[in-house]
């Protein structure tokens, strides 16, 4: 992780262009020519290397049209309808603007900072989600804040209330934040979780097991 001190940082430990900023994705590609819309969405989504989840709110997408496809559908070779096959194309065509997504490997931490983590947690009936920012502040006044890691999840074709997703929402939540804490190997900032459910909150004040 590039540091404000130190070692200069040089080419050789990357194989990007610019050794500060990664781009996220090259999604630039052939065009989607007529066939089996739901293999190649599933091909274009499992192409895509994001451990971090930089690219969940794109990668969502095609995780919720595809059990809608498998609906609608006798065969899995089978044609989509054309709402869906509208869908499918205009996620295909937006791919080429996430090459244009550039992420930067520092954090913004430098010595005398005030660090703190927030986790986010939050849930809809079609998919469930939680991210973990880092803020800093330096000791006059500057705010830096990165976002460092997204969990998101889909609820299937099963049916599941919005409370018990929005709890499902806090676990990955809490299990992400651990995860963070341990890749940072440090305790030495203030935690903050976030969620804008009245049952979560109910829930984690009460204390029978």
């Amino acid at each position: 992780m590039p540091i404000s001190h130190g070692l200069e940082i040089n080419y050789w430990a990357t194989f990007i262009g610019h050794p500060v900023y990664d781009s996220i994705v090259d999604a630039s590609g052939p065009p989607l020519t007529p066939g089996n819309h739901d293999f190649r969405t599933q091909t274009a989504t499992g192409s895509m290397f994001d451990p971090i989840g930089f690219l969940a709110p794109t990668l969502i997408q095609p995780k919720i049209l595809l059990p809608a496809t498998w609906k609608t559908k006798e065969f899995w070779d089978a044609e989509v309808n054309d709402e869906i096959k509208k869908k499918i194309l205009k996620w295909f065509k937006e791919l080429n603007y996430l090459k244009n997504i550039k992420i930067p490997r520092w954090l913004g931490v430098a010595e005398m900072c005030h660090i703190s983590l927030h986790t986010f947690v939050e849930a809809s009936q079609i998919a469930y989600s939680a991210c973990v920012f880092l803020r800093s502040e330096t000791h006059n006044d500057k705010v830096n804040v990165q976002l460092l890691q997204v969990k998101s999840r889909i609820t299937l074709l099963k049916k599941i209330t919005i409370p018990r997703l929005e709890l499902m929402a806090a676990t990955i939540g809490a299990r992400l934040f651990d995860s963070v804490k341990r890749t940072l190997k440090s305790d030495d900032f203030e935690r903050y979780f976030w969620t804008d459910s009245s049952t979560v909150l109910t829930w984690i004040k009460r204390q029978d097991p």
